[in-house]
C-alpha cells in the first residue's frame, strides 16, 4: 500500500507529440499513467543510492562476465594442456572476482572514451 504524502508542489513541462508518444508507451509498458510514470522516473533519479547500486551491480556482473569470456576463450584456444587451462581458468576467476570494481571502472572509462571520440 502506498503511503499518502502531502504533495503540495507542482512541476509541469511541455513535450512534443513524439516525446509524449514515447512517454505514453513507456508508461503503458510499466502499467502506469503518463503523469504518474514521469513522477516515478523523476523521483527515482533523485534517489541516487538505490538506483546507482542496482545499475552498478548489474553492470559489474556484465563487465566481469565479459572479462571472463575474453580471457577464458584465450586460454581455451591456446596450445597448453587441459590441466594448465583449468588452473589458468581458476586463477582468472579469482582475479576477476577480486577486481570486479576495477574491471567495471575500466569498462565505463572505455565506453565514455568511445562516445567522446
Amino acid at each position: 500500500m502506498k503511503k499518502h504524502l502531502n504533495r503540495i508542489r507542482i512541476i509541469t513541462f511541455r513535450v512534443t507529440e513524439d516525446e509524449y508518444a514515447g512517454i505514453a508507451n513507456a508508461s503503458l509498458a510499466a502499467d502506469d499513467e503518463p503523469n504518474s510514470w514521469c513522477r516515478t522516473v523523476a523521483l527515482s533519479s533523485t534517489n541516487k543510492a538505490q538506483t546507482t547500486i542496482d545499475n552498478r551491480a548489474i553492470y559489474t556482473e556484465i563487465a566481469c562476465l565479459r572479462h571472463l569470456f575474453h580471457h577464458g576463450f584465450h586460454i581455451l584456444f591456446s596450445n597448453d594442456s587441459n590441466a594448465l587451462k583449468a588452473s589458468a581458468w581458476d586463477i582468472l576467476v579469482k582475479f576477476t572476482n577480486d577486481r570486479a570494481n576495477a574491471i567495471y571502472e575500466q569498462l565505463v572509462k572505455d565506453r565514455l572514451r568511445r562516445r567522446q571520440g
